[in-house]
């Protein structure tokens, strides 16, 4: 009876190991971090953005990139919304610097101009 029970134990030890190994080789496995602080940060700001229209969440310049050369109308985050640095003379743009940047993931692009749309009407 004993001997029955430790070849079990034995055998059943053997196939876990062997299971164990099989999935250790196809999956990666660990441990993972949640920041529970950045959770209830990302909560607060939308339940924040659905009581205010108007409101503009911060950006996040984790993602951004550098656009910069050609010229554009929409990032590739899809917004359409631009922060540019201009002068205004009598109540009017009078001009602008052709850095820009979203506003919402904060990617830099080139801000389109008048010869732009002439050289793109050209082509």
């Amino acid at each position: 009876m004993k001997i029955a029970f430790i070849i079990s134990v034995a055998i059943s030890t053997i196939l876990l190991g062997f299971f164990l190994r099989m999935l250790l080789k196809r999956f990666k496995i660990g441990l993972y971090y949640i920041d529970k602080y950045e959770e209830a940060v990302q909560d607060a700001l939308s339940e924040i953005a659905k009581s205010d229209p108007g409101y503009l969440p911060p950006v996040d310049y984790d993602n951004a990139m550098d656009l910069r050369g050609t010229p554009t109308h929409v990032c590739p985050c899809g917004s359409q919304v631009w922060l540019l640095k201009v002068t205004f003379v009598d109540y009017e743009i009078s001009n602008y610097f052709l850095d820009m940047e979203c506003l919402m993931c904060g990617s830099f692009a080139t801000a389109p101009t008048p010869i732009d749309k002439a050289n793109h009407e050209e082509i």
